[in-house]
């Protein structure tokens, strides 16, 4: 399975698990918020994904650069307009967003979880 096909289900999971979460504590108001902060992150983690593709496979620096460059200006228009119209609930929006950096950390440490299990239950 390729890189960033395991970062996106890793995404997905942590998704279900934090909406999961508020469905069960009966904030359901917060979960559109949630998803939409969480679906913001997934598309930021593909385009970061493919900018470093082309950086690295590819050497093309120039457009790496700039599709990075115009994603985060792109992202801060989009923050800017979630918290400032108040038709999303902003405490949900960052739960959402913050999901990019819980990926990061369950990518890493499960990844070397399911390793380790993998190199117990070999012969």
């Amino acid at each position: 399975m390729k890189f960033g096909a395991k970062v996106l289900y890793w995404h997905i999971a942590v998704t279900l698990v934090v909406v999961g979460g508020f469905i069960l504590n009966n904030a359901t108001q917060k979960v559109p918020a949630v998803v939409l902060g969480s679906g913001l992150m997934g598309l930021n983690w593909i385009l970061l994904i493919w900018s470093w593709h082309q950086i690295f496979h590819k050497k093309s620096i120039a457009l790496g650069v700039s599709v990075i460059v115009i994603k985060y200006a792109i992202l801060g228009l989009i923050l800017y307009q979630v918290i400032t119209s108040g038709r999303w609930d902003v405490a949900g929006f960052l739960v959402g967003i913050s999901t990019a950096v819980v990926t990061a950390v369950a990518f890493t440490l499960g990844g070397r979880l399911i390793e380790a299990i993998k190199k117990k239950l070999e012969p």
